[in-house]
Formats: structure tokens, C-alpha cells, sequence
């Protein structure tokens, strides 16, 4: 607990809920979103206190008993502990007036919280706040870095946005957690990083809704703040557009490929994912060997491909199979809709195939989509693919996803199965 910064977690949401406590005064009536901002702030540290807990492995139990008996030595750290827990509402209230002041001015009690959002123009602070907004299903992490660095890389860019040297940043990720887009790791690596993450349906529209609403809604409550959405998704244009007009900048991050040029006329800088992640350090463009490239396709088991088919209703589910009990590696799986376009040709290469008759293809920069033996030539003596074997196909969206069609051998060729 010596070693937590809680203050510094809890920046956040003093940031967000100090306005509301501009004129509090302990001998008036309290209002009921103050009331609420207690239950809040109790919950927050609770959460808090569980977090760093959980990083040693302590049980609440356990951690009562030290407590308790440093209670006994009357140790500073422990009546500081029980102060923040037990903290009363009116002590609350003075807290946040206190940090109002230290916020957005001099706390004079005049400012309606309502008028906090102040114009970018002004600088009541010199601390400067960023917003980094993670669209992770249109930028998805390269597998072959760990997301911890790419996090890192972020904030590297981030910071040579401003010249202040105090610059408060905040990383927020939108993801769906039903389209399996992170791995279980690549989510213990981000959260160890400090990265929001916010969660959306399967929908495609949630993620976009989310994103420009927590753009529009920090644009209202924090002062000169600068956005860097991690997307090249021409969606969120009208949003950069209304942001600018009220003198707000925003910097886009998206895809290496073409496109950029709607992005550029709203916005201060547009820069592709792989130069920020090489100004952060990171090798991107290293060139890497088949057998180890950045999805390691070929180190998976025959059980984690099967469960993957029947988990998605590719095949039906074997009965008394003994699943594993660690995650299933799934950011290999087909992408969302907007990122393959019906008709259109891709390569691909075998990284599995079944007995049963069908497999996955892995799609460089895409993922992982499945192939059944039908979509092989009908002049096959035997449909199927080598490990390993380079192919090109079509897709189609199906109810069950995405998947290949019409496969076919490369520049001309045919398949070895042919």
C-alpha cells in the first residue's frame, strides 16, 4: 500500500465529479448527485484497495489482520486507511471543493459546475490532459508485440503532442469481448499498462457510438483537452469536425494503407499505427519467418482449432470432449465485417486441417478465417489442404462469419491437392 499512488488513480474521477462539489458547504442541503458521487468515490476505492490486493495475492481477510495489527502500532499508513474507508460525506464534500480549486481555479464557490467546461482557449491549469481513444477493432494490436509496448508506444506519441512537461494521459480501449479480438494476455497486458477498457456489443455501431460520445462528453467536462483516436474508421469525421469548430484538436492514428485524406481536412495530424509504434521502439517492419510470423499459427494444437469450429457452429460439438482449461488464443479469428470486402481476392496460407474436411486459413493483417473442402476445386481427387500451403480465395458473410470461398492456387497455380 506504501508504494500505490491512489491519488493519482483517483485524478480521474476528481476530474469528472469536482465540479459538482464548486459550492458545497457543510451547514447547507446536499444535493442528490453529491450524495451519489460518495457512493462512487467509496466503490472507486474499494476497487482500488481490491486491485493492488490482488497484485500480491492477499486475501481481504488477510489483510484485515494486518491491518489490525498495525492498528495496535499505531502505524501511520493503517489510521490513514481507515480514515479514506470510513470517510464521512461532509469530510467528502470538503475534499472535493478542495480539489475543485486545485482543478479548474480558485474555488471561490462562484463557478456553476455546469460552467467548468471552459473553452480550449483558456488555461486555468497547467496540466494538460490527452485522451487517448483505442478503436482496437479497427486498429487491432500487431500479435507479434506485446500490447503492454504498444500501449507504451501510444503515450511515447502522445506526449510530443504538447510541450508541457505535466501531461495527464489516459488510455481507453473499445472492444467487443464476444468477438474475441484480444487475447488473455494481450488484456493482463493492457490492464498492467493502465488502459481503460470499455466494453461494446457485437454491434459495430456500439463501438463508434461509444467512442464519439466519450469524445464529446470529455470535450464538455475537461478544459483544453487533446484527443488521439486510434482509428482510421471515416466515420467519427463528422465528430472531428464539430470538435474543431469549438477549437478542440484531435490526431488520428490509423492503418498504414490509403485513405487519410478526409481525416486530414478535420483534424491536426493524421500518422499511420507503424510509425508511432517505430518512434516507441518497437521493430514493425521486421521481416519475419514463416514459421514464426506474428499470429504463430503453426504452434497451435488440433484441440484449440477444433473447439474454435464448434464454439462458432462450423461443426457440430463433440460429446465428453476434454476442453483445456486456459484460454482459447482467438485474435486469429475472422475480423469484423468492415474489414473484408465481399468479392474481392486475399491470400492466404493453411495454418490447420481437419480430417473431418475443413480448416483455417490465416490472412496476413486480417486474422484467421475457416475453409470447408467445398470451397476447394471440384477436379481435387481429394479436397484438402497442406499445412503451410499458400491459397487464394473470396469470402462470404455468413450467420456463422466470415469464410473462404472459391480457393484456388496462387498466381495460376494449382493446389498440391489438384
Amino acid at each position: 500500500m506504501r508504494g500505490a499512488s491512489f491519488q493519482s488513480a483517483l485524478l480521474r474521477f476528481y476530474e469528472l465529479h469536482a465540479p459538482k462539489f464548486s459550492d458545497f458547504e457543510p451547514d447547507e442541503e446536499f444535493r442528490l448527485d453529491q450524495q451519489d458521487c460518495y457512493s462512487s468515490y467509496l466503490s472507486e476505492l474499494e476497487a482500488l484497495l481490491e486491485s493492488r490486493l490482488s497484485e500480491f495475492s492477499i486475501s481481504s481477510e488477510r489483510f484485515t489482520a494486518i491491518l489490525q495489527s498495525l492498528l495496535e502500532q499505531n502505524d501511520d499508513l493503517s489510521n490513514q486507511i481507515i480514515d479514506a474507508v470510513n470517510l464521512s460525506f461532509l469530510d467528502f464534500g470538503v475534499i472535493m471543493k478542495s480539489q475543485f480549486s486545485v482543478l479548474y481555479g480558485n474555488g471561490c464557490g462562484e463557478v456553476d459546475a455546469n460552467e467548468t467546461a471552459a473553452s480550449p482557449s483558456s488555461s486555468s491549469s497547467a496540466l494538460k490532459k490527452i485522451r487517448i481513444l483505442w478503436d482496437i477493432e479497427n486498429i487491432p494490436i500487431p500479435s507479434r508485440l506485446s500490447a503492454y509496448n504498444v500501449a507504451k508506444s501510444l503515450l511515447t506519441y502522445s506526449s510530443t503532442l504538447t510541450s508541457t512537461e505535466s501531461v495527464d494521459t489516459l488510455i481507453s480501449t473499445f472492444y467487443s469481448p464476444s468477438k474475441k479480438t484480444l487475447k488473455f494476455k494481450q488484456i493482463k497486458e493492457l490492464d498492467r499498462a493502465g488502459v481503460e477498457m470499455i466494453l461494446c456489443t457485437t454491434k459495430r455501431e456500439d463501438a463508434d457510438r461509444k467512442l464519439a460520445g466519450r469524445m464529446r462528453r470529455d470535450c464538455g467536462e475537461i478544459e483544453g483537452v487533446v484527443f488521439v483516436v486510434v482509428s482510421g474508421d471515416n466515420d467519427f469525421i463528422p465528430v472531428y469536425k464539430e470538435l474543431k469548430q469549438k477549437g478542440f484538436k484531435v490526431y488520428v492514428v490509423c492503418g498504414d494503407g490509403g485513405g487519410r485524406e478526409g481525416l486530414e481536412l478535420w483534424t491536426e495530424g493524421v500518422c499511420g499505427i507503424s510509425d508511432v509504434l517505430s518512434a516507441g521502439g518497437e521493430k514493425v517492419n521486421e521481416k519475419v519467418d514463416e514459421k514464426n510470423d506474428d499470429e504463430n499459427d503453426e504452434d497451435e494444437d488440433q484441440q484449440v482449432f477444433e473447439e474454435e469450429a464448434e464454439e462458432d457452429g462450423w461443426i457440430s460439438p463433440q460429446k465428453g470432449r476434454n476442453r483445456k482449461n486456459k484460454p482459447r488464443s482467438s485474435s486469429k479469428k475472422s475480423p469484423k465485417k468492415s474489414s473484408f470486402t465481399p468479392k474481392k481476392t486475399y491470400t492466404g496460407r493453411c495454418v490447420y486441417w481437419s480430417p473431418k474436411g475443413y480448416g483455417f486459413l490465416h490472412v496476413p493483417s486480417f486474422g484467421r478465417i475457416f475453409v470447408h473442402n467445398l470451397a476447394l476445386p471440384h477436379t481435387s481427387k481429394f479436397r484438402r489442404l497442406k499445412k503451410g500451403e499458400e491459397c487464394i480465395f473470396e469470402v462470404v458473410d455468413s450467420e456463422k462469419g466470415w469464410r473462404a470461398e472459391n480457393v484456388r492456387g496462387v498466381d495460376g497455380g494449382i493446389l498440391e491437392c489438384e
